[in-house]
């Protein structure tokens, strides 16, 4: 609703402070909100100096998060002074602060704010509230997508403000279908908590009414977060071994918020400066979350809904969509920092060849380098790396290396050094005198600015000679939070400045720090200051590395091709330039156990194709854990064997033959899914949907699914229960009731109808991961091929149809020319299948003529409950084989998917 003031109101004199509401009954334990965010320095005295309640030593309290120092129920606030032109349906308003404690927030006050509410989209409304009247306030500049200004009419919200001059700031945005609330700072009369707005301390509370949450990334540990606790979340891209709760290489402030009924719904908070998230728990229907940030606007998109699925996918249109990845990139890959030497790496690669583990991609880490600089390789331990490259492109197979942005410094007759000395693109100091210099792998170090104009160009011809040399099929780029091993830089970093040494500073690892272990805040970038750009570092590098792999000089790659960068630091967008991987983890069964809350957590903020180490990265991994993590890994969207300097070997050939025998199935397993793999990726990047996915997106009215996070959904049909208990032969697994479920451990021919619901104890031999496919689904396989190229070409499909309890299913299959061409070009077959009852049908929803065989060997049915008198496909009857519910027709000769298909089982 836009707001009508009269013109008497538009001044307004600051409402006189009462006494402190500080009781219990005024403000009960689980809605306080914390006074005193600092780690140390609280006292009775200092948190009365800041108008702010402190704990009676009295009263009883039930967690010890519970803050001693806490906002009154009346702290002065911002109040309505005046409307401006508003948005169709939404609200554009100013605001201005009472007085109040002199010292608090704890950076120059802002006494003046605006509220922008509008709608993004009929089902994305935005909330904006920044300083008045506008300044050159940091913004984060990061193109949107999705937008309709003129569906304001059919927005699915209804938006609520303050509405009378003097009346205290509040927002609230409800769902029109049901009125659930979305986004609520509570009334005039009733704030979950003040809102502040200093130059270096914004901070906003909101009443969430849900159950639980997700999201809130990058941080090691469960994926769901109950709103049942008091909990911090800090963002602020950091180079660190995960550690539970620790700030890690990525920041999303992205949630989605899920209560009764499975009702959905989401909030962004695009914002790029370090900021933290505290969760209370719920008083009644809702709890209170906390934004607090240290520097630009508050810049909340708030998503309808109402279904979890439909909150993804409105995040994902905003943000544009994620890439789809080249088809040789969802194969096998083995990489590892230590190989020395190419003769070690290619024995590495040989002998797992040699025991036919499907491979498709060789990686080479920083020991390829020479002197670890970019672009250069080592002639004494990687000469010939040219020719190796050339041999695996041969062989059909691809060849990946590492690139991080510190470029050596001091290092004439080095082209990246003299070339970003000439187009002048390098991070600066804050008094813009010299280069800022750190100290990385190469030793001392320059970062170039990818915010330059220049950095995309620069990026591209520091490259051109070396990928002319080395044809290599992706670049792999890490350090880039950015990491240092100087803090702040070789000479620390100005004393005073209030970028490096803010007042405020939230709890990052790192003895709250912010230029510990990387970049002065206070170092200049072509858009601004690093205090501003700095989790942003990631997203500009990999889309300057994006557009050098478009348009690199050897020709094999162009801009009508997908790319493949892989990124360890992440921002909201980097999805359109690079995937990811989840860093340095350690190899032990914690972070097995967690690493699928990573995978999860990604898929929610668009970046689907993400991977962690299989085995582990540091530290020496075991047999078993090796075999447990490579069943899960086959399901990662990204799967890649790496793991550190000085340890023992962890490739698959590097293990007993009967280990060897299980790696091997189980990545063979992959392989024989890729169509369906392949097209869930097409999904994703067409439609907005994930690839992993937790078992609450798919059933969230199953209240039993919203906590579970060590099985998931690969797409819609396949459930995977990996084993991540050390000794462990059987586990428990979660069957949703409201669906049919088929178990299939070696092959689809020893399925079985799972008949108990609900929790169940399963058998999980170290052979095997369980694996259970979905009733209601069409599964697209292929026979195994020992890579992703031969497999396209040569094996046959295969069809494996599960029907719900109605006896329906549907599913579809994408498939292309090569594998790489851009979605734009439309040069891919994509089919959708329907069986109903005895029937199986197919249509073509997107024909090409791609060039490659789709001949359909074989159509397995599962749940027929009688032998069928006959099978018929595309007008002939074939031979099968019935046994227990299983049906099995196979040597379909001549049935071609690109055309349309026909089976009946009667």
């Amino acid at each position: 609703m836009a707001c009508q003031l009269p013109l008497l109101a538009l001044l307004l004199t600051a409402a006189s402070a009462t006494a402190m509401q500080c009781s219990t009954s005024a403000l009960p334990h689980n809605a306080r909100v914390d006074c005193w965010p600092e780690i140390v320095g609280a006292s009775e005295s200092a948190c009365h100096g800041r108008g702010c309640c402190w704990r009676d030593d009295s009263e009883t309290v039930n967690d010890d998060s519970e803050p001693f120092c806490f906002y009154p129920a009346d702290y002065p606030a911002y109040r309505l002074v005046g409307s401006r032109d508003s948005p169709a349906g939404g609200a554009a308003l100013n605001f201005r602060r009472d007085s109040g404690p002199s010292g608090w927030p704890p950076s120059r006050q802002i006494d003046q704010v605006s509220l922008s509410v509008s709608a993004h989209s009929d089902r994305v409304a935005r909330i904006q509230i920044a300083d008045r009247p506008d300044t050159s306030r940091w913004r984060v500049p990061l193109p949107l997508f999705g937008g309709d200004e003129t569906g304001a009419a059919a927005q699915q919200f209804s938006v609520r403000t303050s509405s009378s001059a003097g009346e205290r700031f509040f927002v609230q945005v409800t769902r029109n279908s049901d009125a659930w609330p979305l986004f609520d700072t509570g009334s005039s009369d009733s704030a979950f908590g003040p809102l502040l707005f200093g130059d270096q301390f914004i901070q906003l509370s909101i009443g969430l009414s849900a159950e639980v949450i997700y999201g809130l990334g990058e941080h090691l540990g469960p994926f769901a977060k109950p709103l049942n606790q008091w909990k911090r979340f800090v963002l602020w891209n950091h180079d660190a071994e995960p550690t539970p709760n620790e700030n890690l290489y990525g920041s999303h402030n992205f949630l989605l918020a899920v209560g009764k009924g499975g009702r959905a719904f989401g909030i962004f908070l695009l914002n790029s400066n370090a900021q933290e998230v505290m969760l209370q728990p719920r008083l009644g229907q809702r709890a209170t979350v906390t934004y607090r940030t240290i520097g630009g606007i508050l810049d909340f998109f708030v998503f309808v809904g109402p279904t979890p699925k439909d909150v993804i996918q409105q995040y994902h249109e905003l943000l544009g969509p994620p890439m789809m990845p080249p088809l040789w990139s969802l194969g096998y890959h083995l990489c590892r920092y230590g190989f020395g030497n190419l003769t070690r790496l290619k024995y590495i690669y040989e002998r797992n060849v040699k025991i036919n583990i499907p491979i498709d991609v060789m990686w080479a880490d920083i020991d390829y380098m020479n002197e670890y600089k970019d672009w250069t390789v080592g002639a004494e331990n990687f000469g010939g790396l040219d020719t190796f490259i050339n041999q695996m492109h041969s062989q059909h197979r691809s060849f990946v290396v590492i690139v991080d942005p510190g470029i050596k410094n001091n290092a004439k007759g080095y082209l990246a050094y003299d070339l970003g000395i000439k187009m002048d693109v390098f991070m600066r100091t804050a008094d813009n005198k010299s280069y800022i210099v750190g100290k990385v792998w190469p030793g001392e170090v320059l970062w170039p600015d990818f915010t330059h104009p220049n950095a995309t160009l620069y990026w591209q011809r520091s490259s051109s000679e070396f990928l002319s040399k080395y044809p290599v099929d992706g670049l792999w780029i890490d350090m880039n939070e950015p990491s240092n091993v100087y803090h702040g830089s070789d000479t620390g970093c100005p004393k005073g400045n209030p970028l490096d040494f803010p007042p405020y500073v939230p709890h990052i690892l790192g003895y709250n720090i912010l230029f510990r272990e990387t970049v002065c805040p206070s170092a200049r970038q072509y858009l601004g200051s690093h205090y501003d750009l700095h989790n942003l570092y990631s997203y500009f590098e990999a889309k300057a590395t994006w557009q050098v792999l478009r348009t690199r000089p050897d020709g094999q790659k162009d801009k009508r091709q997908r790319q493949f960068v892989l990124s360890r630091s992440t921002f909201p967008g980097i999805q359109r330039f690079a995937f990811h991987w989840t860093g340095d983890n350690n190899a032990d069964w914690y972070n097995l156990r967690y690493s699928l809350s990573n995978i999860l957590s990604f898929n929610l903020y668009g970046i689907v194709n993400t991977g962690t180490d299989v085995c582990g990265f540091n530290s020496a991994t075991t047999e078993e854990l090796c075999i447990r993590w490579t069943q899960l890994g086959a399901f990662y969207p990204f799967m890649r064997n790496h793991n550190s300097l000085g340890l023992p070997d962890q490739d698959p050939a590097a293990f007993s033959p009967k280990a060897q025998q299980i790696l091997r199935h189980n990545i063979v397993m992959r392989y024989m899914l890729l169509p369906y793999m392949y097209t869930q990726f097409y999904h994703a990047t067409a439609n907005g949907s994930t690839v992993a996915r937790s078992l609450m997106e798919e059933f969230p009215n199953d209240e039993e699914t919203w906590l579970i996070d060590d099985q998931f959904m690969f797409g819609p049909a396949l459930m995977i229960c990996p084993v991540t208990v050390e000794g462990a032969v059987d586990r428990q697994v979660y069957f949703p009731p409201s669906a049919r479920w088929f178990q299939t451990y070696e092959n689809p021919s020893s399925s079985a109808e799972v008949t108990a619901k609900g929790l169940q104890t399963v058998p999980a031999p170290l052979e095997n991961i369980p694996l259970y496919i979905r009733g209601g689904h069409v599964i697209p396989m292929q026979d195994p091929g020992n890579d992703t190229y031969h497999q396209k070409l040569l094996q046959p499909f295969q069809l494996i149809v599960a029907p719900d309890a109605d006896g329906l299913a549907s599913g579809s299959l994408f498939w292309d020319r090569n594998g790489v061409d851009d979605l734009s070009l439309g040069n891919y077959q994509l089919m959708e299948f329907s069986a109903s009852k005895g029937s199986l049908s197919s249509r073509l929803v997107h024909q090409f003529p791609i060039g490659v065989q789709m001949q359909l060997y074989r159509l397995q049915v599962l749940g027929v409950a009688t032998k069928p008198a006959s099978v018929i496909v595309n007008g002939r009857k074939r031979q099968f084989m019935y046994s227990n519910g299983w049906l099995s027709v196979s040597n379909l000769v001549g049935v071609d998917l690109k055309s349309p298909l026909s089976a009946s089982w009667n």
